[in-house]
C-alpha cells in the first residue's frame, strides 16, 4: 500500500506520490497547482528562448550582411521555397554539414600528402640519375 503524501485541495482525497506525478486529481480531475504554474514556466521560458534565438538570428544577419554574405532565415520562421534551410537548431543539418566538412578536409589532406609522397619521389629519383651520370 503506498503512503498518503498530500490531500486533494478541491476534493479532499488523500493522493500518493504517483497520484502526484500524474497532471490531475484522479478522483476529481483538478488540475494540480504545481503542474499548472510548472507549464507556465514552461510557456514563459520558451517564449525567451525564441526571443534570444531572434535577435540571434538578426545578430548574425548583420554579421553576414558585413561580409556580403546572404542572411539566414531567423528561428521559427521556415526558409522560402528554393533557398537552403538555416543550419542552426537542426542537429541533423548541423551534423550533415560537419560531415561533408570533414570529407572535403580529408580528400584536400589527402591530395596534398599524396602530391607531396610524388615529389619527393620525383626528386630523389632525379638526384639518384644525375649522380650516376656524372
Amino acid at each position: 500500500m503506498y503512503k498518503s503524501v498530500q490531500n486533494c485541495q478541491n476534493c479532499g482525497a488523500t493522493l500518493t506520490l504517483d497520484d502526484m506525478r500524474l497532471d490531475n486529481c484522479p478522483y476529481c480531475q483538478t488540475v494540480y497547482p504545481h503542474k499548472s504554474q510548472g507549464q507556465q514556466h514552461a510557456e514563459v521560458v520558451n517564449q525567451m528562448m525564441g526571443q534570444m534565438m531572434q535577435q540571434q538570428a538578426q545578430v548574425q544577419n548583420q554579421w553576414r550582411q558585413a561580409y556580403g554574405a546572404p542572411p539566414q532565415p531567423g528561428y521559427g520562421t521556415p526558409p522560402p521555397p528554393g533557398t537552403p534551410g538555416s543550419p542552426y537548431g537542426d542537429p541533423n543539418q548541423i551534423a550533415q554539414a560537419h560531415m561533408a566538412h570533414a570529407q572535403k578536409m580529408s580528400s584536400r589532406i589527402m591530395l596534398t600528402v599524396m602530391i607531396g609522397i610524388g615529389a619527393t619521389f620525383l626528386l630523389v629519383g632525379l638526384i639518384i640519375a644525375l649522380t650516376f651520370a656524372l
